[in-house]
């Protein structure tokens, strides 16, 4: 997260660990290398999206998550926010249906600001 574990170090470099920020694990290998390939591609801040996202989905509503959902979200936040540069909108032909089937996770109220 922020500059990069590489930013200004050279080769061999020995981290300390008030120079970490965070630490994300995960435990299959699969996931590990499609996090890293991603990393690559994409902006830090999407990351930095979806772990609050993650973190208030399971705060508020208690819900337990596999690992790979952290990658997905990641990956669909970039996407999305890509389209939207590009003027490219694709409507939600669901709302209607997730607000009646899941009333109190699609309660306004509970949104974080921004939402």
């Amino acid at each position: 997260m922020g500059k990069g574990i590489g930013f200004h170090k050279a080769t061999g470099y020995q981290f300390g660990k008030d120079e970490v920020e965070k630490v994300f694990v995960l435990k299959d290998r699969s996931i590990s290398r499609s996090i890293i390939q991603l990393a690559a591609e994409i902006d830090s801040v999407y990351f930095e999206i979806g772990k609050n996202v993650i973190d208030y989905a399971k705060e508020t509503f208690g819900m337990k998550l596999l690992d790979h959902i952290y990658l997905s979200l990641v990956d669909h936040l970039a996407f999305a926010v890509r389209r939207m540069e590009q003027g490219i909108e694709v409507p939600n032909f669901y709302t209607a249906d997730m607000q009646r089937f899941n009333p109190t996770s699609f309660r306004q109220d509970s949104m974080p600001l921004g939402w």
